[in-house]
């Protein structure tokens, strides 16, 4: 037993001398890595360490998420925090952290689901003492929040909200607000004053209809407010903004149309249609509306093409550049008047087609044919379409739309390409007409080119469109399963919507 012992001591010995040999190697190769790594950073250069800091700065803030993004953003703060900027620049290295600590205009926006933070920290003062250690880093810059809180049982309270926004009130710019509008009158928005706001938004999904017994005032302490919007539901009847100030307006109206009689200066306005209260016995005439946008509510009790919704007939809008209608039924002989009552110059027109027979509509176009330069029509039907495609041919008693240039039809069926591609080149070749930029074609499913058409060996095929796109007309067609001919897309411009 000794003999074992011995020898079993004796390799034991030899392991631990290897050991240490191993370990004083490890040392002065650890050693001899740091040195090697010093003079790497001492030797090499690194680009994105070279840049003025002005322009990481720029850098950085292209890469904020948009106030679209944080609208729509319902994930845990905390993975929030970790995955996007500004704060993602935090841990990359110390250089980019002191960076992006010291440029303001990466703070001045936050947004928060209250919603989404666990409830043993919205409970405590976390999150306020989160929100000012935010908005501390952002100097003297204007801010901008989007606070989102729909659940009944939030311990974040709507007076916890309310003083946020007091305590911020006079240094936002943009505000929105997604909560129950329940809790509304709890924030006190007319009893702070807010000197630099200049759009406010208010959204409540889940919960459209409070009936008010009285509307609640918002927002009548900011005079340079001027962009309000009232989305999912929530309409301008609900509240009393400062609506003489109002130049844009996006939201939910009734038939009572109050909105272009409180705020005579609205130049464009985006608005869903409800009925619910009763037209005006006169004709609204509002001289400064130049876009404007209709369509119809999803809480409306009214069938499509109830003409209940059709406001026109009550306004007169001298200045108005742009009209889209989308969802209130097709009503050509009130656009007619419209456009006959109001002389407008209209350079963008859009609307459903529907049923509409083309000498109708043609009415309608020849109202404003001296100025409409981009026209959109849904739906339109194939002799709708075969019409169109005659403007301007030798023989057409419709009146050739002398000034068009973008032209638009969705969701069509039975196109006549051979009716289209002739409507396309008497448009690039009569002097008197306009030339068409841009033309987009959008099928509904099964009814565009079949496949076998695709080659452009037809003589009315795509190849002709292409060799026409080649003179500089921009051309989209397109079904719902199949993009056919794709060349640049031209988009109008146009601040009410686009045709893209």
């Amino acid at each position: 037993m000794s003999t074992w012992t011995a020898a079993f001591r004796a390799r034991l010995a030899e392991l631990d001398a290897e050991i240490v040999e191993q370990q004083v190697a490890l040392k002065e190769l650890e050693r001899d890595r740091i040195a090697v790594h010093r003079r790497l950073h001492a030797t090499s250069t690194f680009p994105v360490l070279t840049l003025p800091i002005e322009i990481t700065a720029e850098i950085f803030s292209l890469c904020l998420p948009s106030i679209e993004d944080l609208r729509e953003d319902y994930l845990p703060i905390g993975y929030r925090l970790s995955t996007q900027a500004p704060t993602l620049f935090l841990g990359v290295c110390r250089a980019w952290r002191d960076l992006a600590l010291e440029t303001s205009a990466l703070w001045a926006t936050v947004g928060l689901c209250f919603d989404s933070i666990a409830v043993d920290v919205a409970s405590e003062t976390v999150v306020e003492d989160f929100i000012h250690q935010w908005f501390g880093r952002a100097g003297l810059r204007p801010l901008s929040i989007v606070f989102s809180s729909i659940s009944a049982d939030s311990p974040f309270t709507p007076s916890r909200l309310g003083d946020l926004i007091h305590h911020y009130a006079h240094r936002l710019r943009h505000i929105e607000l997604y909560i129950s509008q329940h809790n509304i009158p709890e924030l006190g928005l007319d009893s702070a004053t807010f000197p630099l706001l200049q759009r406010a938004v208010l959204d409540d999904p889940f919960d459209p209809a409070p009936y008010f017994s009285t509307p609640v005032h918002i927002y009548n302490n900011a005079p340079r407010l001027h962009d309000l919007i009232l989305l999912n539901g929530t309409h301008f009847s609900f509240y009393t903004p400062p609506s003489v100030q109002l130049t844009k307006f996006e939201g939910e109206i009734t038939s009572d149309l109050n909105l272009f009689v409180l705020a005579p200066n609205l130049v464009e306005a985006k608005c869903v249609v409800n009925q619910l209260g009763t037209p005006p016995a006169l004709h609204i005439l509002h001289p400064r509306l130049q876009f404007l946008t209709l369509s119809k509510s999803v809480y409306s009790d009214n069938a499509p093409d109830d003409d209940g919704l059709d406001i026109l007939p009550h306004l007169t809008l001298p200045a108005l550049q742009s009209l889209h209608i989308t969802d209130i039924g097709d009503f050509p002989q009130s656009i007619s008047l419209f456009f006959t009552r109001s002389s407008p110059p209209l350079c963008t027109l859009s609307t459903t087609i529907g049923r509409g027979r083309f000498s109708e509509w043609d009415t309608c176009f020849s109202r404003v044919a001296a100025t409409l330069e981009n026209l959109q029509v849904y739906f339109p039907t194939p002799e709708f379409q075969n019409q169109v495609f005659h403007l301007g041919s030798e023989g057409s008693i419709y009146n050739p739309l002398p000034r068009l240039r973008t032209f638009h039809l969705t969701t069509t069926i039975q196109t006549d390409y051979t009716t289209l591609i002739n409507f396309l080149l008497i448009r690039s070749a009569t002097p008197t007409l306009a030339k068409i930029r841009s033309f987009r074609l959008v099928c509904r499913s099964g009814s565009c080119l079949r496949d076998n058409n695709l080659s452009g060996e037809l003589g009315t095929g795509p190849g002709h469109l292409a060799t026409l796109a080649n003179t500089g007309i921009d051309i989209h067609i397109e079904s719902m399963e199949k993009t056919f001919i794709k060349h640049v897309q031209y988009v109008p411009h146009d601040p009410a919507f686009n045709f893209s």
